[in-house]
């Protein structure tokens, strides 16, 4: 594929240590995993009751032995009574699926019924389901509290684990900064009505956003320079094996720190996550229609000279486009202490400087809103820029877009500064765009390549592992030391050098 060459060169920085995360600034140099906001989660709270399984201490030998079959195995009468005697939280068995809430978006997901459906309430919970799926030989799947479009949080017939009971946050400051433990279930939506003020964290444009996968595998946001996953300053994680560790810069378990915020759904289910925060006012963001084309309004774009500045970019999605004309807008990130009024009166200003038109009475914090309730497939585009390549590749993008306006929405920026790298993203929902996208990204590769870097959290098929993941290879061999028999199977995701 056209895409192979793209990051053949791409380091991997995270950081080592609290003063090197508050320096990190670019966000190109970090290597992100590819999987969805919706991915693994659930918040240790609560021990749940012991199982036959915990007692027994299915580990080792037994859990290394070649699963026989991932589609039906075991008794699924056994499976769903021992199920049902370890998890407080509800526990749907065969038909019983056949009515689970999939909450996805994704006509796709909605076909892959699992054969068990679990909402547990703790870390202990969690545990237990993953050894009786590894006892029982049956696939495995899990979700967090998020969105799903492309449905790798779902496998057809497996034992599923649905985390959205997993909600619980508490906060503390210390030296500097603010840690907050999250439960994976929880949404970006959560996050802005809990963390306090004060403090700068990551988050994105729509509220529905799932924790766990928003921060283990990216993170971008319009009002940091930086991605949620360097923010990571812990992980409570159940491995494949069953284990409960958790894993930290200072205890990184053989790799699987590295792996966790890399490609985390093949690794391991996700307890808990905490996040150290600076201590810094959380930037406000705003979305205001512009009249005028495309390439007079990407022209008036300018590189903000300071952190204070107000940080602008473009955003395009025309079905549930809540404004009375289908236009474009403008994605506005502004200081925290500035009001509203405030802001808007400065863009009002800045746009008549550049002879642009724009309506800040229809401005809005919280535009987008989801896409429609269920879409039948998607795909997207998404990848960072250097500063001196986006505007090409932006204009090549448009070109594609301007053609496909009833099934896509176009995403740039917003600029930073000098020297940060720019967000691009189209993002499609029908079976053809999805598949006129992956045409034209390949026809196109050496403008959309140039001085760019894939972000995983915005997958589209047909992308060549080593895109994703230039160190595949290192990836792989810590799946092989925590998860040889591939447990954790992501289609796309990192599997064991061995297969």
């Amino acid at each position: 594929s056209s895409e192979a060459d793209q990051q053949s060169a791409t380091s991997i920085l995270l950081p080592q240590s609290a003063g090197a995360m508050a320096a990190w600034r670019r966000p190109r140099a970090v290597l992100l995993l590819w999987a969805l906001e919706s991915a693994v989660a659930a918040l240790a709270e609560t021990p749940g009751p012991a199982s036959a399984v915990e007692a027994r201490g299915l580990r080792g030998a037994d859990l290394a032995a070649p699963l026989q079959s991932r589609q039906r195995g075991g008794d699924p009468k056994a499976l769903c009574s021992a199920l049902r005697a370890a998890v407080s939280g509800p526990v749907l068995c065969g038909e019983e699926c056949d009515g689970y809430n999939f909450d996805s978006f994704s006509e796709k997901c909605h076909k892959l019924v699992p054969a068990f459906v679990v909402r547990p309430v703790s870390a202990e919970e969690v545990q237990t389901v993953v050894k009786l799926a590894r006892e029982f030989q049956r696939s495995f799947s899990v979700r967090g509290g998020g969105h799903n479009y492309v449905c790798t949080g779902f496998k057809k017939d497996s034992v599923h684990l649905d985390m959205r009971n997993m909600t619980s946050f508490s906060f503390r400051s210390e030296g500097g900064y603010g840690f907050a433990r999250l439960g994976p279930g929880l949404t970006n939506g959560d996050l802005e009505a809990r963390i306090p003020a004060g403090f700068q964290y990551a988050v994105g444009t729509c509220p529905s956003v799932g924790v766990a996968g928003y921060l283990l595998h990216g993170g971008s946001s319009p009002r940091t320079t930086w991605l949620g996953n360097t923010t990571l300053y812990s992980i409570d994680v159940v491995t494949a094996d069953g284990e409960m560790l958790t894993v930290s810069e200072a205890s990184p378990h053989d790799g699987l720190w590295t792996a966790m915020r890399m490609a985390g759904s093949s690794f391991g289910v996700a307890t808990s996550l905490t996040v150290r925060l600076p201590a810094k006012a959380q930037r406000s963001f705003t979305v205001v229609p512009a009249l005028g084309s495309f390439e007079r309004l990407l022209a008036a774009l300018k590189q903000p000279l300071r952190d204070g500045d107000w940080w602008i970019g473009l955003i395009r999605f025309d079905l549930p486009n809540p404004f009375p004309i289908k236009t474009w807008a403008l994605k506005i990130s502004f200081p925290g202490h500035v009001h509203l009024g405030s802001a808007l009166e400065g863009v009002r200003r800045w746009a008549s400087e550049v002879g642009i038109e724009v309506d800040v009475s229809k401005a809005s914090s919280t535009w987008p809103p989801a896409p429609p309730s269920s879409v039948p497939h998607a795909g997207s585009s998404g990848r960072f820029y250097a500063e001196e390549t986006y505007e090409a590749a932006a204009l090549t993008m448009h070109d594609f877009f301007a053609r496909r306006t009833d099934s896509c929405w176009y995403d740039l920026g917003p600029l930073k500064g000098t020297g940060e790298d720019v967000f691009l993203d189209i993002s499609c929902y029908t079976p053809q765009a999805v598949q006129d996208l992956r045409q034209h990204i390949d026809e196109n590769a050496a403008v959309l390549n140039a001085g760019a870097a894939r972000y995983y959290n915005l997958p589209l098929d047909g992308t060549p592992r080593e895109v994703h993941w230039p160190n595949y290879d290192e990836l792989s061999a810590i799946k092989d030391r925590w998860d040889s028999c591939d447990f954790f199977n992501i289609s796309n995701g990192i599997h064991p050098g061995s297969e």
